[in-house]
This record gives structure tokens, C-alpha cells and sequence, in this order.
């Protein structure tokens, strides 16, 4: 009896691995995740940075460019007649217009005939938008400059310009700060505002649009806004566009910009100074098939995916277009009933399996 028990015991579990070996086979085959192209609906647009601002009360320049020391105030800021704005670093303005003019060649010793004859021959070898933003970055006019004794040298001349701007900017009115654009570490942005100030009134959003980008922008155009301090998308219509482009003088932003006014109800707009970001949308909508990123090869500059076909893996060349948050848009290379290898070279064995890609 005991034997029988035994025997039977053993048969079942024979039964059951028996059973479990074709899983256990098959799971130890790699598996090639494929995917199956899915369209969804697009539509072409622009996105831009901006922040929130007001009519404009008063606006803090100066003759010429500098930097500043401290900044008192911030974005969104409010302050009364009399309070101060920033103080100037004479040191670090001096020693950037120094940098300056090395950097054009013009030592500081030169006298006053050297530095009109060295300015005027570079000037001279320059576009007319790149001559006209070096001269506004120069402290002095060449009206100013050239009746004065000989033995004035460049040092001379920038130690007294640097000299005469005030220690301290102080606010002209009561407002709201709408915009700092006086630098620390930097010189001004030549002919532009060292700081604006709004009176709290009716208000709206400035973008910045590259130059490259502004004939695709017209007065009227809807405009979606959002950002961190939005907490819902808000549509928007472009009132103004600016008259011309503003060159920044920043390491990392060198791209001129147009300023584009965008008209929202007071209500819905975050504080003066907030960040937001503007999405114009442009054409009619399509439908376009979308693949996710990690299905697209390179090779140099050719795009491609690995498709199935036959029980065969291939290269299939592709283009694309829009790119999104979860994939992009392919233009041309392939159908909707392809079906799409998500695997690289090193990762497709000889011997695979398919798994569906669920998303």
C-alpha cells in the first residue's frame, strides 16, 4: 500500500513538471517587443517664452551699459517712489568695457585719434545691424570725443563715462517691478531698459519670438498659455507685435526677439513677473501616425526602424516630423500595418519570441 502511494505521488508530480516545461522553455527565450504603429491627431504649432506684465509706468535706462552691484528688488515686486532698484559695480563695468576693447583690438592707452581711427576702420567692416549694436555698446560718441586733447587716452575717457553714472537707480513711481533686465556679471543689453516698472493696471503677457520666427506671428492669432503658476491653459489673443528685434547680450541667449503682446482677461493671469509659455497653433489638424522614440534608429543622418516582415527583421528607412511628449510623428517610411521592432542590433538573438508592446 505504501508503495502504491509512492508510486502515484510521483507520477503527479512528473505530471505537473511536464506541464510547466513548455512555459519554462519559452520564458527562456528572449523576447523582441514589437509595436504597432497607432495615428492620433496633430497640428503644427510655435512655443515661446514670456512672463506676465503691465502697462508700463516707468522704465530705468541709463546712458550707458553697465552692470550692477546688487539688485534690491525682484519680478512682481512692488515698490514706492524713492525706493532703490540696484546699485553699479564701477569695478566690474570698467573691467568689461575693458575686456571690451581688447577684444576689438583698441588698447587703453591709445589716444584720442587712435581709438576714433580704430573704431571707424571696424565699423567700417561690419553689416549695418552688428554696426549699429557695437556702437550703441560704446560709452562715448565720436562727436563727443573728437575735439579733445590728444594726450586723452581710452582709459582716460571710459574712467570718466563710468564715473558719472549715479551709485544708486532709484524707483521714479510707485508700481509693480515688471522686468529686470540689469545684469550682475554682465553689461546692460545697449539701448534697452535697465528695469521696468508697471502701475498694476490692466494686464498681459510679453513673449519673446525669435527673429528667425516672426512672420509665422500676426496680430489676432490665439495664443495658449500655461506654466507653473497657471493652473489651467489659457487662451489668449495677440494684441502687438514689436516694431523691432532686441539683440541679448547673454553667453547663452544670442538669438534676436521681437516682443509680442498677448491680450487675456486680467483675471485668469497669474501676478506680474510669473512665467508662462505660449503655444500658437498654426494649420489645419491631420492625423499622423506616431511611433514612440525608442523604436527609431540613426545612422549618421538616416533615420530607421527594424520592422517584421515574413518572420524576418528588417531595416526600413523612415522620416519624421512633430515631435511629442510620448513619440513622434512619422511622415514617410512605413505603414499603419507595419509591424515595429523595438529592439538595437546587440539585442536581437537568433532564436526570439514576440511580445506586444501594450501602451
Amino acid at each position: 500500500m505504501k508503495r502504491k502511494i509512492t508510486a502515484t505521488v510521483c507520477t503527479a508530480l512528473l505530471g505537473i513538471i511536464l506541464l510547466a516545461l513548455p512555459g519554462a522553455v519559452l520564458n527562456a527565450i528572449p523576447a523582441v517587443t514589437v509595436y504597432h504603429p497607432k495615428y492620433e491627431t496633430l497640428q503644427d504649432s510655435l512655443k515661446f517664452r514670456g512672463n506676465v506684465t503691465d502697462s508700463v509706468a516707468a522704465e530705468i535706462t541709463s546712458p550707458i551699459p553697465l552692470v550692477a552691484e546688487k539688485i534690491f528688488v525682484r519680478e512682481g515686486g512692488r515698490v514706492q517712489a524713492g525706493d532703490p532698484l540696484f546699485s553699479v559695480d564701477r569695478a566690474s563695468t570698467l573691467s568689461a568695457y575693458s575686456l571690451f576693447f581688447s577684444e576689438l583690438g583698441i588698447d587703453q592707452t591709445a589716444s584720442i585719434g587712435e581709438t576714433i581711427a580704430g573704431l571707424q576702420n571696424i565699423l567700417s567692416s561690419l553689416p549695418e545691424e552688428a554696426r549699429l549694436l557695437l556702437t550703441k555698446q560704446i560709452p562715448f560718441s565720436f562727436d563727443q570725443i573728437r575735439n579733445l586733447p590728444q594726450n586723452i587716452t581710452l582709459e582716460m575717457l571710459l574712467n570718466e563715462a563710468v564715473g558719472a553714472l549715479p551709485d544708486l537707480y532709484y524707483a521714479p513711481c510707485e508700481g509693480i517691478v515688471s522686468g529686470v533686465y540689469v545684469s550682475l556679471s554682465a553689461l546692460s543689453a545697449p539701448g534697452q531698459p535697465l528695469l521696468s516698472l508697471g502701475n498694476n493696471g490692466e494686464k498681459f503677457v510679453t513673449l519673446q519670438v525669435p527673429e528667425t520666427q516672426i512672420k509665422r506671428i500676426f496680430v489676432g492669432q490665439t495664443v495658449y498659455l500655461s506654466g507653473d503658476a497657471v493652473k489651467k491653459t489659457i487662451p489668449g489673443r495677440v494684441k502687438e507685435i514689436g516694431e523691432k528685434a532686441v539683440t541679448p547680450l547673454s553667453l547663452t541667449e544670442t538669438t534676436p526677439y521681437f516682443s509680442v503682446l498677448v491680450e487675456v482677461a486680467n483675471e485668469k493671469l497669474p501676478a506680474v513677473g510669473c512665467s508662462v509659455n505660449g503655444k500658437i497653433l498654426l494649420g489645419e489638424k491631420r492625423e499622423s501616425l506616431i511611433l514612440p522614440y525608442e523604436a527609431i534608429l540613426q545612422k549618421g543622418e538616416t533615420e530607421y526602424v527594424r520592422i517584421l516582415q515574413d518572420g524576418k527583421i528588417l531595416d526600413q528607412e523612415i522620416k519624421t516630423g512633430q515631435e511629442l511628449a510620448k513619440g513622434v510623428e512619422l511622415l514617410s517610411g512605413i505603414s499603419v500595418d507595419a509591424v515595429v521592432v523595438i529592439a538595437r542590433t546587440e539585442e536581437i538573438p537568433t532564436y526570439y519570441r514576440i511580445r506586444e508592446e501594450t501602451s
